[in-house]
């Protein structure tokens, strides 16, 4: 029922841990062990489950839409792409300056 295998052994593991609190309260008259186990999961998956659905929802119950805005990785590749045809604009040599000016702080690190 949970598509999450790690919230699934949580839920498991909460079955379990209730069990051996309330073990007082199987009655094997109305079923086996098993079955009981089997019902504390069902129910406590469905509690779960619409848990997790009313914080889907939340208080306002619009869905959020996507922003098409580009994301902080799209627009620092834009950027590069245009630094480096800025910087393929320049000579050589000053192209050589100012990427030593931008990576080690000085422009003259290579006439050292």
């Amino acid at each position: 029922m949970m598509h999450d295998h790690g919230e699934a052994e949580d839920i498991l593991q909460e079955v379990y841990a209730t069990a051996w609190r309330c073990a007082d309260t199987f009655d094997p008259d109305r079923g086996s062990a098993i079955t009981w186990l089997i019902t504390l999961g069902r129910n406590r998956t469905i509690d779960r489950m619409r848990q997790h659905r009313e914080e889907l929802l939340g208080d306002d119950e619009t869905p959020e839409i996507a922003d098409e805005a580009p994301t902080p990785a799209a627009e620092a590749s834009e950027e590069r792409r245009r630094l480096e045809l800025c910087l393929e604009r320049l000579e050589p040599q000053q192209g050589r300056a100012v990427r030593d000016a931008f990576f080690t702080g000085s422009p003259f690190r290579s006439a050292r």
